[in-house]
């Protein structure tokens, strides 16, 4: 039980890393700043999981609400997905305006996540408060107005200053009403989704059946194709460098198993070619087999629970 649940809360750091990771090294480089982005999200994970442990070792304290671990890594998880959704934004803009957006953005989806109702608020998770959010939108209106309102007086009174000063205005409040309404609807979808993931962690035996299988497919053709090389050079494989390692054998026999065919590296000889094609029927083969198995387990399953209709238990 230990070892699944730390499982699960690999997983999710790892998924929420991997979701950060790329945008943020997109704009900012392999560097400090992609690593604070990594901090960010192992911080948020550690904040979660540190009120998760508070209601374990202090029960009675009604402030922090009460989870099991798997809801606070599902709560970690949720404070991770805007920064995602953040750094999309920020690599498609690198504004001023884009940056306030993004940041009310991420505040407003953030609580839309964590709350149990749209509009709610993060001290009354159940409870709609629009009238909250509404007053909460014209003040940031007003302070990022105001905040621009000495650069559009003592910098010139221009249009553009003008329509920048408007703009700065507008995006705070819009970034984070759109945040609120998109983790409402995040929140919704990945209570679905869980369901889906929970279903899916209940066929870890099958599932872990059929990767093997595949494994042991792609690595014993990847053998066969390094064996053919070996004997016909490059009339057997073309697009393969002088000296191959088994690694590139192996990319070929799992681009080959999953059909998808770039083409770097294609089959010359004959026996290459019959053994790509009886590759490509044995992981098919394998694919339809183990999930028509699967879903006939469930289809019987499906049919045992279903009520009968003659009115009979």
């Amino acid at each position: 039980m230990l070892l699944r649940s730390l499982g699960k809360l690999v997983i999710a750091l790892a998924v929420s890393v991997l979701l950060v990771l790329p945008a943020a090294v997109f704009r900012l480089g392999l560097g400090w700043g992609s690593m604070a982005q990594v901090g960010g999200v192992v911080l948020a994970y550690g904040a979660t999981l540190a009120l998760w442990l508070i209601t374990v070792v202090r029960p009675k304290w009604s402030f922090v609400q009460k989870r099991s671990f798997e809801e606070a890594v599902l709560a970690a998880f949720l404070c991770a997905l805007p920064m995602f959704i953040s750094q999309v934004v920020y690599s498609a803009s690198s504004s001023m305006l884009a940056s306030v957006a993004g940041g009310m953005f991420q505040w407003g989806m953030l609580v839309g996540l964590m709350t149990a109702v749209p509009y709610a608020t993060l001290d009354h998770p159940r409870v709609e408060n629009r009238r909250y959010w509404l007053r909460t939108a014209l003040w940031y209106a007003g302070v990022f107005g105001l905040a621009g309102l000495p650069e559009w007086v003592f910098g010139g009174r221009s249009t553009v200053r003008l329509q920048k000063l408007a703009s700065m205005s507008v995006c705070a409040p819009v970034g984070l009403w759109i945040g609120l309404v998109t983790g409402s609807r995040v929140r919704e979808w990945l209570v679905v989704l869980k369901r889906v993931f929970d279903f899916v962690w209940s066929l870890g035996r099958p599932v872990g059946a059929f990767i093997f299988g595949y494994a042991v497919i792609v690595f014993a053709y990847g053998e066969v194709y390094a064996a053919l090389w070996k004997l016909d050079k490059a009339g057997a494989l073309s697009g393969v460098s002088p000296s191959p390692s088994i690694g590139e054998f192996l990319y070929f026999s799992l681009v080959t198993a999953a059909t998808v065919g770039y083409g770097d590296i294609a089959p010359r000889s004959g026996w290459a070619r019959l053994t790509a094609s009886m590759e490509i029927t044995m992981s098919l083969g394998w694919t339809i087999v183990v999930f028509a198995a699967i879903m006939s387990v469930f289809a019987d399953q499906a049919k045992k629970g279903k009520p009968r209709t003659d009115g009979t238990q």
